[in-house]
C-alpha cells in the first residue's frame, strides 16, 4: 500500500522593500538581506526613496524583480503608499501574502524560514516580526491623543499581510490615501500605531514572532533590549537606530547602556552574519562620537599582567618628539616598556637634545633614529612630514605616536605634568600594558586609532575643550581638502586623542599622510594658530573613519580605579547642589532637564523643599514634556495645578 503524498502549500509572496540612502548607495547589509529574502519570496519590488547610483542600480536589478524610484517625501509611510499604487492592486491581489519592509534594520541573523514557518502556523491576518505592547498609561503620542484613549500596541517591523486582510476593502482604503507626513512621529502614527488600531477595529487578528517576555518594557524593548531579543527570542533583525544614534542618555534612565555592544558581540560569536556589513554602513554614515557612546568604546586593560598570550612577533614603530634634554631620560625609561622588536623614530629641536637621546637610548640598547629640525608645528611635523613615509611604506602594522607635552616657551605646571603622565601611563605605562594594547588591536580589526582617556582635572574639566574651541571651520577645511567622506557637524562633540598622543593602525592613517602636504597649503604661516593645531588633533579619528576604522580610548586598570571614584564624587557633588536648591535629580535625564531650564520651572529654593508629592510631579512633568511632547508651558501648568490641589487636600 502506497502512502498518499501530502502537498505542502507555500504561500505566494510579494515584497515591497523600501530603501533610502543619502548617497544613493546599496550597502552590503541591504544586498545580504535581499539575498536571504529571495529564498522565500516570489516577487520583490525595491522602492528607492531619493536617488540611486548607476552602479548600485545595476546590483539592485540582480537582487529584485522591479525597481521604483520616487521622490523622498512622506518618509516610510509615503513610500509604502506610493509603492502599492505603483505595483497596482490587481497585481497585489495575485499573491497570497504581501510583505511590507524597509532597510532600517540589520539582519537576518537567523534563517528567515523559521520566521515564515511561525507566521504560517499563526491564524493572524497581520503578522509581524517585533511588537510594542499595550500600555494603558500612554494616552498621547507626538502631542496627539490616541484613538482609543490609550496605546493598544503596534507591529514594528516586517509586516506580513495575509490573504483575508490583503483582499479586504479595509486594507485598500487605508493604504490608498495618506495624511500629511512631515516628521518621524507622523509616519510612526500612520504606518504603525493607527494601522494597528485600524486592523484590530475591523475585526482582523494580529500576532508577532516576538514573545511576551519584554511586555512591560513598552517602547524600550526594541531599542534597548536587542541582546535579549536575539538571544532569547531569536529575532532575526535589530534596529539600526539603536546602534548609530546617540541613545546613551536615554538608556541611562533604566540601564547602563551595554546593550549595543553586547548585541554586536553576540552576533559575532553566535551567528553566521558578517559584522563587517554593520561596521561598513555605520562608519560610512554615522557620527563617530555616536558609535563611541553606543558601543562604549573605552577599553580597560591591565597594567600589571598580560591578559592573554602575546604572540605578535612583527616589528612595531614608535614615533615621538622631545623638546628638551630634561625629558630624555624619563622617555627612554618608558621606551623600555615596548617589545624588543620596536623601532623608535625620534625628533628633537636641537643638537644638544639629540646627543642626550643618542646616549640614553644606546645605553638601553634600543633601536632608534633621531633627527633634529626646527619647525613652528613642533611635534605635528614629526608624524606628518619627517616620518610620514615610514608609515606609508607598510613596514609596520601598529605604531605608537607621542610627544613631550612641555613647549619651549611655556612653563610646565603641575596640571600639565599630570596630563602628560596620564597620556604616557595609559598608552605605554608598562610592558604588560603595551602587550595588552597590541593584543587589543589584533582582536579588533576595525580599531584604527586608540587614544588616552580624556583629562578632567584642573582647567581640563572645561567642556569646551571637548568640542570645537574655534577650530571647527579649520577642521572642516582640512577634511574637504583631504577628501574625507565623513559626517561632521558643529553641534556634535567629536572624539579624538586628547593630548595628541595615540596608537594607530598604519592603514587607518595612510590616506591622509600620503597627502600630508595639504597641511602646508592650508597652514596660516602668520599665526600657525591654535585652531590649526586643534584641527589636526581632531582629524585623526575622522581619517580613520574614512578608511573604515573606528576610534577608541584605552585606560589602564589603575587609572580606571581613580576615574570611577572621581566621577562618582563629581556627580554626587552636583546632585547635592541641586538638592540644596530644592531640585530632586533622581535620574541623569532629569538632572539635564533641570540644568537646561536653569532650575526655573519648579518651586523656588526659598519655598518648602521637595516632598514625595514634589518628586512625583517633577517626574510627571518630565514625562509630559519630553516623552509625550506636550508643550513646556502646558506641562508646567498641569503639573503645578495638580501639585497645588493635592497640597490643599
Amino acid at each position: 500500500m502506497t502512502k498518499k503524498r501530502v502537498q505542502v502549500h507555500f504561500p505566494k509572496r510579494i515584497a515591497l522593500y523600501v530603501i533610502y540612502d543619502k548617497d544613493g548607495k546599496l550597502d552590503g547589509f541591504r544586498k545580504y538581506y535581499l539575498q536571504q529574502l529571495r529564498q522565500s519570496v516570489d516577487y520583490i519590488v525595491a522602492i528607492v526613496s531619493g536617488s540611486i547610483t548607476p552602479e548600485s542600480r545595476n546590483e539592485l536589478e540582480k537582487l529584485t524583480n522591479d525597481i521604483f524610484v520616487r521622490e523622498n517625501k512622506g518618509l516610510l509611510a509615503g513610500a509604502w503608499v506610493d509603492g502599492l499604487a505603483y505595483v497596482g492592486w490587481d497585481r497585489v491581489y495575485q499573491y497570497d501574502e504581501l510583505l511590507m519592509l524597509n532597510d532600517s534594520f540589520f539582519g537576518p541573523f537567523f534563517p528567515l524560514q523559521d520566521f515564515f514557518d511561525s507566521a504560517e502556523k499563526s491564524d493572524a491576518d497581520f503578522y509581524g516580526c517585533s511588537q510594542n505592547f499595550e500600555e494603558p498609561t500612554i494616552t498621547r503620542l507626538g502631542n496627539k491623543p490616541l484613538k482609543h484613549g490609550f496605546f493598544r500596541g503596534s507591529i514594528s517591523y516586517f509586516y506580513i499581510i495575509k490573504k483575508r486582510l490583503l483582499t479586504s476593502s479595509a486594507f485598500k482604503t487605508y493604504w490608498s490615501k495618506m495624511p500629511p507626513i512631515s516628521q518621524d512621529w507622523d509616519t510612526y502614527r500612520f504606518a504603525e500605531v493607527d494601522f494597528f488600531d485600524y486592523v484590530k477595529d475591523n475585526g482582523f487578528r494580529i500576532d508577532a514572532y516576538q514573545t511576551e517576555r519584554l511586555k512591560t518594557y513598552f517602547f524600550n524593548n526594541l531599542t534597548h533590549c536587542m541582546y535579549r531579543l536575539l538571544k532569547e527570542d531569536k529575532i532575526p533583525f535589530i534596529r539600526m537606530r539603536a546602534l548609530g544614534t546617540d541613545l546613551l542618555g536615554e538608556s541611562l534612565n533604566f540601564s547602563y547602556g551595554q546593550d549595543p555592544r553586547q548585541t554586536l558581540d553576540y552576533i559575532e560569536k553566535y551567528t553566521q552574519y558578517d559584522s563587517d556589513l554593520i561596521w561598513n554602513y555605520l562608519l560610512r554614515t554615522k557620527h563617530l562620537s555616536y558609535l563611541y557612546n553606543q558601543f562604549q568604546l573605552k577599553y580597560v586593560l591591565s597594567k600589571g599582567c598580560v591578559e592573554k598570550p602575546f604572540t605578535y612577533n612583527a616589528p612595531i614603530a614608535v614615533i615621538g618628539h622631545i623638546y628638551g634634554e630634561n625629558a630624555v631620560r624619563k622617555i627612554a625609561d618608558y621606551a623600555q616598556n615596548f617589545p624588543l622588536s620596536t623601532d623608535f623614530y625620534i625628533t628633537t629641536n636641537d643638537e644638544r637634545t639629540k646627543k642626550s637621546v643618542n646616549q640614553e637610548f644606546r645605553r638601553r640598547k634600543l633601536r632608534f633614529t633621531c633627527r633634529v629640525y626646527s619647525d613652528k608645528r613642533g611635534e605635528t611635523a614629526t608624524l606628518w612630514s619627517t616620518y610620514a613615509q615610514m608609515v606609508i611604506s607598510g613596514k609596520y602594522e601598529y605604531i605608537c605616536y607621542f610627544h613631550e607635552k612641555k613647549l619651549p616657551v611655556q612653563g610646565f605646571t603641575i596640571a600639565e605634568e599630570e596630563f602628560e603622565r596620564r597620556c604616557y601611563e595609559n598608552l605605554f605605562g608598562s610592558p604588560e600594558l603595551v602587550k595588552n594594547i597590541i593584543n587589543l588591536l589584533e582582536k579588533n580589526p576595525r580599531l584604527g586609532v586608540l587614544g588616552a582617556p580624556q583629562p578632567y582635572h584642573a582647567s581640563y574639566f572645561d567642556w569646551a575643550k571637548r568640542t570645537w574651541p574655534g577650530c571647527y571651520p579649520t577642521t572642516l577645511r582640512l577634511i574637504k581638502h583631504l577628501k574625507l567622506s565623513v559626517p561632521i557637524q558643529p553641534d556634535v562633540i567629536p572624539v579624538f586623542p586628547y593630548g595628541h598622543m595615540f596608537w594607530f593602525r598604519a592603514k587607518a592613517l595612510k590616506k591622509v599622510l600620503e597627502v600630508g602636504s595639504a597641511l602646508e597649503e592650508l597652514r596660516e604661516d602668520s599665526k600657525h594658530s591654535f585652531s590649526m593645531v586643534q584641527a589636526i588633533e581632531r582629524l585623526y579619528a575622522f581619517a580613520a573613519q574614512d578608511s573604515g576604522y573606528y576610534y577608541a580610548d584605552v585606560i589602564n586598570t589603575d587609572e580606571a580605579r581613580s576615574d570611577l571614584v572621581n566621577f562618582q564624587y563629581m556627580i554626587q557633588s552636583l546632585c547635592q547642589i541641586m538638592s540644596k536648591h530644592g531640585q530632586w535629580p533622581y535620574s541623569f535625564d532629569v538632572m539635564k532637564t533641570v540644568l537646561e531650564s536653569g532650575m526655573s520651572y519648579l518651586p523656588h529654593p526659598n519655598r518648602p523643599v521637595y516632598t514625595q508629592w514634589n518628586q512625583y510631579y517633577y517626574w510627571k512633568y518630565y514625562i509630559l514634556s519630553k516623552v509625550l511632547r506636550t508643550p513646556h508651558y502646558k506641562a508646567k501648568y498641569r503639573m503645578l495645578k495638580e501639585w497645588k490641589a493635592n497640597r490643599e487636600k
